[in-house]
């Protein structure tokens, strides 16, 4: 799996987000720069159940992300996102699905008010999936589309929180692709 691409837009959009803007004359108000990182907790659900009984996941699903403003109202957003394991019985036989991937997408942001802004956010993600039963793994991998919608309420002092949903796309052999939506609740930091 190529990860170049994602490691190169989360590595300059981390760069970024460590620098303060300088602005030459002190007279006139700064303005912080809105680049952010941030983690977010949440909980996933997948049709990876669908059949089995028992079946749910086994621990949380975690991601971190760095945005880079592009224009007043979009940012190009690159992260990393660890899928709990999804876990259940077919019969007596116990399955494990787990699934992780680097993205990219585009975020388009409407502010209601000074602390509460909207997003929407489209791009692309790779992910690894493997998948245990009693006779063996099997490792899948590949890229998909992914979007989502949330908001972020700014606390202050460039930290803020961030709730959304997110649906990840994910397809093995051509065949139809099965959503993995993601509830998470997170922390983000600006730079100054």
């Amino acid at each position: 799996m190529n990860h170049s691409l994602s490691w190169r837009v989360l590595v300059f959009a981390g760069c970024l987000c460590c620098f303060q803007s300088v602005q030459a004359d002190d007279d006139l108000p700064t303005t912080p720069s809105p680049n952010y990182l941030g983690a977010s907790l949440g909980t996933a659900s997948s049709e990876f159940c669908t059949g089995l009984t028992n079946c749910g996941e086994t621990n949380n699903t975690w991601k971190a992300y760095s945005g880079v403003r592009m224009t007043e109202k979009v940012f190009v957003e690159g992260g990393y996102v660890q899928f709990g394991d999804q876990q259940g019985l077919d019969g007596t036989t116990e399955l494990t699905s787990s699934t992780k991937g680097y993205t990219t997408a585009g975020v388009v942001t409407y502010s209601v008010n000074d602390q509460i802004e909207l997003f929407g956010k489209a791009g692309m993600w790779w992910w690894k999936n493997e998948q245990k039963k009693a006779s063996g793994k099997v490792a899948a991998e590949g890229s998909d589309i992914l979007f989502g919608a949330g908001a972020n309420y700014n606390l202050g002092n460039n930290m803020g929180v961030r709730a959304e949903w997110e649906r990840y796309q994910m397809s093995q052999d051509n065949a139809v692709k099965q959503p993995l939506d993601l509830l998470s609740v997170g922390v983000t930091f600006s730079s100054l």
